[in-house]
């Protein structure tokens, strides 16, 4: 398949034809889903102080915030980001990777993979591979025993889920 005039393609199907804004569907498919929390008590927290993905979204949910602490969840789109966060109360740093929550029309939820292929944190190497991962198949990591003013550094690498990946059934 030749793929040079990938874009033209693409704008030619009648969908996004019809609505240029349709492109939006496509986004699942790149976007890696992030959350972190500082858990410990009600009060752990974590403070944004950069990031470098120029899309990013970051959301406060309710569900997210209990009594171990206040979670947030990051959405970004170019397939690398560096965030700097800072550490508010001594805990442990909860670090969840994710596909996004895509549901169909019934609200069944609806696998949509992500090949992580890269996570640092504070320059340790946790893990340099391509790992295939969904909504409901996640990957944790706990980073134990942070301390209130710790300033944490993490680099996330992603790529959309091809051929490479492995494909896990849900």
């Amino acid at each position: 398949m030749d793929y040079d005039n990938q874009i033209d393609i693409l704008l030619k199907n009648e969908f996004f034809k019809r609505d240029p804004n349709n492109l939006t569907v496509l986004f699942k498919y790149f976007t890696a889903r992030i959350d972190l929390k500082n858990c410990g008590a009600k009060d752990n927290d974590i403070i944004f102080l950069n990031g470098t993905d120029s899309n990013i979204d970051i959301e406060f949910p309710n569900w997210y915030n209990d009594n171990l602490g206040v979670g947030r969840i990051i959405f970004a789109r170019e397939g690398v980001i560096d965030l700097e966060i800072q550490i508010v109360k001594d805990g442990d740093l909860e670090l969840c990777l994710r596909g996004v929550d895509f549901r169909d029309r019934t609200g069944k939820r609806v696998p949509v993979y992500i090949d992580y292929t890269k996570c640092v944190i504070n320059d340790e190497i946790i893990f340099n591979d391509r790992l295939s991962i969904t909504h409901d198949k996640p990957y944790k990591y706990n980073k134990e025993r942070v301390k209130d003013g710790e300033i944490v550094k993490i680099h996330i690498e992603w790529e959309p889920f091809t051929s490479e990946g492995i494909y896990r059934e849900t």
